[in-house]
């Protein structure tokens, strides 16, 4: 597994660009937050573009987003989508 400092470092792909949108989604979801509530000290056009996708975020993004979910920046991006949450 890469640390999240490697994946963060290089390009993206558009698919890994689409999953960390996608698990970020399910666990603000999860945590029952808005993209409001998880934005800040961004937008929620900033989170909305993330979770669809459109946007490769920066480290520091990472870390803020991770801590706004009560998660480590590595569960943002290791490479696993929302179904595989539970494993």
């Amino acid at each position: 597994m890469k640390s999240s400092r490697e994946w963060i470092g290089r390009p993206r792909a558009e698919e890994e660009l689409h999953e960390l949108g996608q698990w970020v989604r399910a666990l603000r979801l999860a945590r029952g937050l808005s993209q409001n509530d998880l934005a800040r000290p961004y937008s929620r056009a900033f989170v909305s573009l993330l979770e669809a996708g459109g946007i490769s975020p920066s480290p520091r993004a990472i870390e803020t987003l991770a801590a706004r979910l009560g998660v480590h920046p590595q569960v943002l991006t290791a490479r696993r989508g929302p179904s595989e949450m539970s494993q």
